[in-house]
């Protein structure tokens, strides 16, 4: 079965990936994912960083990630307790070792009585206006009402508003039925055959496959298939497409089948664009 980072190597050759593709998408350097691949886990930061560099690049490739940490922590004993590491990656703390610890800080009394009375100074005045003040700003704060007892005069200086002037229907009734003729402009109908933009890519397995694509980038499916299984993706720019049974797939572009991309067993890698399989 080999060794965890022999696993990990053999993975990402079967998908045709390289570290700095991995690099890339997860910013995890590749001296790092060559030292997990090589288990040269001196050259790693160590702790919770480990596992978190094993969980990114097992995500990546579309393995299990429980599983791969937990390879990654039996390499890791292994490898410790054959004394192979120059730094321990679990050593347990030093309990001789004298920890500063920092003295508490410490508040004056004074300062605590201080805000005590501004508190209690802050209450009270608020008692004594909700039950005093309020009432009074509400009463000056009443609108005074306009004067019944206004002089003729007075009125009389108030601007007048014109009555409306009645409407001719005579004159209107032709502009509605002219509106009426006039023919409304229609909005043109969306052409529900109108192709979308970037392309389909179709896999029918016509026995058990081993199945890997990438598109646009975005691993989308890493996965065996079984007999009579299909699975279709779509993509804008490029699908990079890897099987480990060329010749058990049938590959649609579109909905046109594709010829054969290989034998029957073989391991086979294609990629597909918008203007369909490139050679």
């Amino acid at each position: 079965m080999g060794s965890f980072g022999e696993r990990l190597q053999r993975e990402r050759e079967m998908r045709g990936i390289t570290l700095e593709e991995i690099a890339e998408a997860t910013k995890i350097g590749t001296r790092s994912l060559r030292a997990l691949e090589e288990q040269d886990f001196d050259k790693l930061p160590g702790g919770i960083f480990n596992k978190g560099f094993v969980r990114a690049y097992s995500k990546y490739l579309g393995i299990d990630e429980d599983q791969s940490v937990a390879d990654y922590v039996t390499a890791v004993n292994e490898a410790q307790s054959a004394g192979k590491l120059t730094r321990p990656e679990y050593a347990p703390p030093n309990v001789d070792e004298e920890v500063d610890t920092p003295e508490p800080v410490r508040i004056p009394w004074g300062f605590l009585i201080l805000i005590a009375l501004i508190a209690a100074v802050g209450f009270a005045a608020r008692s004594y206006y909700s039950q005093h003040g309020w009432a009074k700003l509400r009463r000056q704060s009443t609108p005074v009402q306009a004067n019944p007892s206004a002089t003729p005069a007075a009125v009389a200086a108030q601007p007048t508003t014109p009555a409306p002037t009645a409407v001719d229907q005579n004159a209107v009734a032709p502009a509605v039925d002219a509106a009426q003729k006039e023919p409304v402009p229609q909005p043109a109908a969306n052409d529900a055959t109108a192709a979308a933009d970037g392309f389909v890519v179709k896999v029918h397995a016509k026995e058990s496959a081993w199945l890997w694509i990438k598109a646009d980038g975005k691993i989308v499916i890493s996965e065996t298939l079984a007999a009579n299984a299909d699975r279709q993706v779509h993509a804008a720019k490029q699908v990079i497409l890897v099987t480990g049974n060329a010749g058990g797939i049938d590959v649609s572009h579109n909905e046109k089948l594709l010829a054969s991309i290989g034998q029957e067993g073989e391991k086979k890698t294609v990629v597909l664009t918008p203007k369909g399989l490139q050679q």
